[in-house]
């Protein structure tokens, strides 16, 4: 996780007033990390790129928008208790999501829910790493989609997961679906390693 100083660090005024309006500061924080790492992630790219050559605005159905130099880039961000995920790439689409490995509370529900979708073939005793795969590949389809998570819950899983990579680090199961770019372009880097 990016500490307060990093985060501040290239942040347009813009980024910051927004983040100002959020009330609860950890939401504050949430959103200047996820600003914070698509930064760091584009300068990571491209070099040369300058702060200022970097535009995130939100579009009206909130979801950020990325423009690098003029150009549109695709970006994607998710963030949960003390992490942040994004992707960013130049020229493919992506949905990205990051949560806690761990079964809710309202798992029996759910697995009712959707069992004729995204949790079909699960049971009550189900892995919370399995669980955890399912649920953020739904988060994640749902951002590349820029849908509702309850209708794409209602989507087969099997349709999804030929276009989706998994990574778990500590508790955190990461999820990247990525149906336009090939796994093998994916780069994952470390959290820690943006802020050294």
């Amino acid at each position: 996780m990016l500490c307060a100083d990093q985060q501040l660090h290239g942040l347009s005024v813009h980024e910051l007033q927004q983040a100002a309006q959020y009330a609860a500061p950890q939401r504050q924080q949430q959103f200047l990390a996820g600003r914070a790492l698509i930064r760091a992630a584009v300068t990571q790219l491209k070099p040369q790129v300058s702060n200022q050559d970097i535009v995130i605005v939100r579009a009206s159905n909130g979801a950020p928008e990325l423009m690098v130099q003029g150009q549109r880039w695709h970006c994607s961000i998710s963030h949960t208790e003390g992490a942040a995920l994004v992707g960013v790439s130049a020229s493919h689409a992506m949905g990205v999501d990051i949560e806690r490995s761990r079964a809710p509370k309202q798992l029996p529900l759910l697995l009712k829910r959707f069992a004729d979708g995204f949790l079909a073939g699960l049971s009550a005793t189900v892995s919370t790493s399995e669980f955890s795969r399912r649920w953020t590949l739904a988060e994640a389809v749902t951002k590349y989609q820029q849908g509702l998570l309850m209708r794409t819950l209602q989507q087969p899983f099997d349709v999804y997961q030929a276009a989706a990579t998994w990574h778990q680090v500590a508790v955190f199961q990461l999820a990247i679906y990525h149906p336009e770019l090939p796994a093998e372009k994916l780069r994952l880097v470390d959290f820690n390693q943006l802020t050294e």
